[in-house]
Formats: C-alpha cells, structure tokens, sequence
C-alpha cells in the first residue's frame, strides 16, 4: 500500500479552512434560496421589491467571499487586478450605499497567489475598518487604496478622507480636530524583475 502523505499543521490548517469557506458558502446559499422563496410567493409589491434587493445584496457577499477564498496553487496573480475585482465587489455591496467613493490607484504586480490572497485580506480589512470609524462630517466619503512596487517590496497603503476616531469623551466616540489618516504598509515578496511588466493605472470605483 502506498504511504499516507505526511501530516503537517500546514496542511491541517488548509483543511480546516476549505471546510470552514465551503460551510459558508452553503450557509450564503441556504439563506439566499429562502429569501428568493419568500420573495417569489409574497403578494406584496414593496416586500417583494425589497427581498428581491436583500437577494441582490446577499450574492455580492457571496462574491466578496469568493474573491477573498484562499487559493489552489503557486501562480502568478496581478495583484492590481485582484485589488480592482475587490474593490469593485465592495463598492457593490455596501460602499455606494453610504455615499463612500473607492479610489484605486495600482500597478500591474505579479504576486505568488498565496501573496496576493494574504493582500487582499489585509486591504478588505482595512477598507472596512475606515468605513466603520472614519467621520465624514456629512460629505461623501473617499477611501484610495495605493498600491505600488518598492524595490523587492510591495507597498499598499490605504487611507481616506475622514476627520478620524478622534476621542473617547463621556463613554462615546467624538470626532477629533487632528487630521485624517489611517494606513497601513502591507509588503510581499515579488516575482523577479524579468518577470515582471509594471504599468500604473488608477480606476474609480
């Protein structure tokens, strides 16, 4: 009989996510096939209407998800191409209902997929965090996410156009007077400089 593969933490941990991501892609489904049940067979317009768009809301989720599925493999990624896919999928499902622009500014950087996967977390993460505490003080809000070579080095910072966290004062948060900024340096190795064809490009989202 042929020797079992090795077991390692590595491939445990990788195990127990495809597990964790393929339960909750089948809880998105489950729920989005209810929602659609209740919509199809309601006689109300305005309740089908808005189920209809709590459908249309749950499968942009689903393709956050999709985008931020660790992935099969040791290719080559673009990780501007990924950060776009995002971004794009983002704005979709909640950023243009709040009035909050995306801005993309990126270059094309080849990324070992792993890599590009470990960057598009880190950058969904930090979107959300400025969406949650950045304070617009009523104008439309603008998040750019930057992303370009440094050498070896990817550099990917991603800042907004909000007065900031501020203070804790009297139990809640307060907007401070100190100017807006809230980055982050998110670095990866990069494939070799032959294999790799940089060229800028800023989309708005």
């Amino acid at each position: 009989m042929p020797d079992s593969l090795p077991y390692t933490p590595a491939l445990e941990g990788r195990s127990l996510l495809d597990e964790l991501n393929h339960r909750i892609k089948n809880e998105l489904a489950s729920v989005i096939n209810l929602v659609t049940f209740k919509a199809v067979w309601t006689d109300n317009v305005e309740a089908k209407e808005e189920l209809s768009n709590v459908v249309d809301l749950l499968h942009q989720h689903v393709q956050i998800h999709s985008i931020l599925t660790m992935p099969d493999g040791d290719t080559l990624a673009d990780a501007g191409e990924q950060l776009r896919k995002l971004g794009l999928a983002m704005s979709r499902c909640k950023l243009d209902r709040m009035n909050i622009r995306l801005v993309l500014a990126a270059e094309t950087l080849p990324l070992e997929s792993e890599r590009c996967w470990r960057l598009a977390l880190a950058v969904y993460e930090l979107v959300t965090n400025a969406v949650r505490h950045a304070c617009f003080d009523g104008r439309d809000g603008e998040i750019k996410i930057s992303l370009m070579r440094a050498g070896s080095w990817v550099n990917c910072r991603v800042t907004d156009n909000g007065s900031g966290l501020g203070r804790i004062k009297l139990g809640r948060a307060a907007c401070g007077s100190w100017a807006s900024w809230r980055a982050a340096w998110v670095a990866a190795s990069i494939a070799p400089p032959a294999r790799c064809g940089i060229r800028s490009r800023s989309t708005f989202l």
